[in-house]
């Protein structure tokens, strides 16, 4: 998506309402003269003014340094470092796990994904909204809870600074927590609703980390959910991978049932 530039008399204004949103301190220093030098540093790119913003929240340095790093050539991924830098531990696993479930996460898969209570869970996302990293979307209805999203530059980013052991639990409890629910309401397809996104994230990631016996165990629970939900391409997309994993460890039967469901599926 290309954003249009900002003109110069309408960087003050986009600024005065960043700061607005964001709560920052000193407002009366984000003057017109600060509008200015920022403007002259990157242009009207409404991209790199919220990012520079954004990076001033809780931030020890002054006001002037920050601007004399943005005009001597500060770009997008020091002033992600920035922000994420500035974060707790806490608030960066929240923020992970976020950006694993592709920035539309629901308060529950982020209880389980971090294994923290739903306190911890609440006042993080408070810290990371107000900060401008995380924007909360009401759920459509009944059984579709609020969902919590990052953008898809912060996504990458984050996932990039993730460790992978961080990003391998996060698919472990998951998977466990579907797989519990799942292989006991193989027909739950209501409740499943709201987790298909994050059941298609673990399916990659336990394909991707070798977690073969429970992405085995999880596609024969979801399977005839997936039928039940007219998704019949996650049954063909899931149901190659599941063969694949087989293929891979030498597990024959359950190779023949991902073929067989494969199959079947493209013949509907």
């Amino acid at each position: 998506v290309q954003l249009e530039s900002l003109k110069p008399r309408h960087v003050r204004e986009f600024i005065a309402q960043q700061v607005e949103d964001l709560g920052l301190d000193g407002r009366e220093k984000l003057d017109e003269a600060f509008a200015t030098r920022v403007h002259a540093a990157v242009g009207g790119n409404p991209f790199m003014i919220a990012w520079f913003l954004r990076s001033l929240v809780g931030t020890p340095e002054s006001l002037e340094d920050r601007l004399v790093a943005l005009e001597q050539g500060e770009g997008p991924r020091e002033l992600l470092a920035r922000v994420w830098g500035d974060l707790g531990d806490t608030s960066r696993t929240v923020l992970a796990a976020c950006a694993l479930l592709r920035g539309s996460a629901t308060g529950d898969q982020l209880e389980i994904a971090c294994e923290l209570p739903k306190e911890s869970v609440l006042a993080e996302l408070t810290e990371l909204i107000g900060r401008g990293l995380v924007v909360t979307s009401s759920g459509m209805g009944s059984g579709h809870p609020n969902t919590h999203a990052c953008t898809e530059g912060l996504q990458r980013f984050v996932r990039a600074q993730a460790p992978g052991a961080a990003v391998d639990a996060f698919t472990e409890r998951l998977a466990a927590y579907y797989l519990r629910h799942l292989e006991g309401s193989w027909e739950d397809a209501r409740w499943a609703i709201p987790h298909i996104g994050a059941i298609r994230i673990v399916f990659e990631q336990l394909f991707k980390s070798g977690g073969d016996q429970d992405l085995q165990r999880l596609f024969r629970a979801i399977v005839d959910i997936f039928m039940t939900l007219g998704l019949y391409d996650d049954r063909i997309r899931y149901g190659g991978l599941a063969y694949e994993s087989a293929v891979r460890t030498g597990d024959h039967t359950s190779a023949s049932l991902a073929s067989a469901i494969v199959s079947s599926t493209h013949a509907i």
